[in-house]
């Protein structure tokens, strides 16, 4: 699917160009642009198996209870043994962003990202000189707790913390991220059916915290953090080589349209 169709090349003003070359020229660079389109669809399918396969994993061992050498386990009291019942309220703090003080959409030097729904889901991108913000870290637990869309849930991005964002940072470490991550994101479709607020929906912090929250042996958390842990790291490479690939990809066209570039 192209991002670039043929028609847009009919807006000038969007390119800032004068005229527009032949037809037949138009038609090679919306070729050579879907090459990069493709590469990105691509990435983007083979991000949804590696996540689709993180929470079977997860669905499998944590909440079916058939993690590795399961057969040998006792279960007591509900749980397998060596396992310890908490409440989210005893394994995350939630520390809860804010509107920036200023704002770009491009990066400069002493400029960090800050996080809002569509940062968090590689739409665009956002930047601040607001150091005073908090911060998060790639692989924490970030939730958008304001808007019609509270409850879902994210993994981070280095970066500063955005006004409808919440961060649920562990601060018990016989868990580990990628476990907290998919615990939150089996919980999601539960934690949205609890959101708060007629006209503003918001995620219902109280229940939240309150919910049961299973911390598994340790041996099987460290298990699971590294099959599970390699599957992010390989999300983010891809989302990262996306992100090249559109900047070269816009900075590509107008140099094909403009001739700078023979096609």
């Amino acid at each position: 699917m192209l991002t670039f169709p043929v028609n847009l090349f009919q807006d000038k003003s969007a390119l800032e160009l004068g005229e527009l070359p032949p037809l037949p020229i138009q038609q090679k660079i919306a070729s050579i642009l879907s090459a990069y389109d493709d590469l990105i669809e691509n990435n983007m399918k083979r991000i949804k198996l590696l996540e689709e396969a993180a929470q079977h994993l997860y669905r499998e061992w944590f909440v079916n209870f058939r993690f590795p050498g399961w057969e040998a386990v006792r279960m007591v009291d509900g749980l397998p043994e060596g396992w310890e019942k908490s409440k989210v309220s005893e394994v995350f703090k939630v520390i809860k962003g804010r509107k920036p003080s200023t704002e770009f959409e491009e990066w400069m030097p002493g400029r960090k990202p800050f996080l809002l729904v569509d940062v968090l889901e590689r739409k665009t991108q956002r930047f601040t000189e607001d150091d005073s913000m908090p911060e998060c870290f790639e692989g924490e637990i970030v939730m958008l707790m304001d808007g019609s869309r509270s409850g879902i849930v994210f993994r981070a991005i280095d970066g500063l913390l955005g006004s409808t964002v919440g961060l649920f940072r562990v601060k018990n470490e016989k868990v580990g991220p990628s476990y907290s991550f998919h615990f939150f994101k089996y919980r999601e479709t539960e934690i949205r059916s609890k959101n708060t607020g007629a006209a503003i929906p918001h995620a219902n912090k109280s229940y939240i915290m309150d919910m049961d929250f299973n911390i598994p042996a340790k041996e099987i958390v460290e298990h699971f953090e590294n099959v599970v842990g390699n599957f992010h790291k390989q999300i983010e490479t891809l989302h990262k080589q996306n992100q090249r690939l559109k900047e070269g990809r816009d900075l590509l066209l107008p140099r094909l349209m403009s001739g700078a570039l023979e096609v």
